[in-house]
């Protein structure tokens, strides 16, 4: 009964510490280490995932990252959480009325200003400003309640696209979010299909092949021309692209990318 009941405990451990790096796209490195380490797994635990990991042949070391298989551990999207709201003024004021563009029907979110504001509204320094915004986009695109949506790869959207509420009665809802729910879906996929065509020291991430790669994932079900924009996005604000300020475009770590 004893050891029984220790099997189940360490497999449930085991499995805890597994889906905390899948929101972290299932790389173990130093920033997602310390980040695991803050969360309370000790580095004990996290020693013996990386050894299971490296006996997987389709698990990847790069620069001093290790990517874990997709049998060990499904990339998931990111849970993000910003101090800022849909529903906050200095968001809602920024956000478009639905019938404002003649060839484009929907609420688009342009961001004009915002940095300014939100340094007199709540006192914030440039940097928060940019991080909770970044933030912000994350959080809303993995939720739907924002997308960056086009059917031509040609036309760039007029901005971020609101989705809930009344904003959702527009034409292409049905595809918005048929497009949305395979992005999800096929997250894991869609990252680790660009993962070797990216170098993080000089690249940014997604690749330009990334767009054409997609038609390759058979599960994937999608008429948005921009999913490789809003996975730059999700990945910008869960800090999967390191050191961005409002002045650098940072640097994208595994599994968006592999080092030299």
């Amino acid at each position: 009964m004893f050891l029984a009941f220790s099997t189940d405990a360490a497999t449930a451990a085991e499995s805890q510490i597994t889906g905390f790096f899948a929101g972290q796209g299932c790389a173990i490195g130093p920033a997602t280490r310390a980040l695991a380490t803050a969360e309370g797994f000790d580095s004990g635990s996290i020693d013996a995932l990386i050894e299971t990991a490296r006996a997987d042949p389709d698990s990847i070391e790069t620069g001093g990252w290790l990517v874990m298989s997709s049998t060990l551990c499904k990339i998931r999207p990111p849970q993000v959480r910003s101090e800022l709201r849909l529903s906050d003024p200095e968001i809602l004021s920024r956000i478009t009325a639905i019938d404002e563009y003649e060839d484009e029907t929907g609420c688009f979110l342009h961001a004009d200003n915002l940095y300014e504001e939100l340094l007199a509204t709540r006192g914030w320094p440039p940097e928060k400003a940019n991080t909770e915004y970044l933030r912000f986009l994350a959080e809303n695109l993995v939720a739907g309640d924002l997308a960056f949506y086009s059917d031509d790869p040609l036309r760039t959207p007029a901005g971020l696209q609101q989705t809930s509420g009344a904003c959702a009665n527009v034409p292409a809802i049905g595809e918005i979010e048929r497009s949305h729910e395979s992005l999800i879906a096929n997250f894991d996929q869609l990252i680790r299909i660009d993962m070797g065509n990216v170098i993080c020291e000089s690249d940014d991430a997604p690749s330009w092949k990334a767009s054409q790669l997609y038609k390759d994932i058979e599960t994937f079900d999608s008429s948005n021309a921009w999913t490789s924009a809003e996975l730059r996005f999700i990945a910008m604000g869960a800090g999967w692209i390191e050191g961005i300020t409002m002045s650098d475009k940072g640097i994208p770590r595994p599994p968006l990318c592999v080092f030299k």
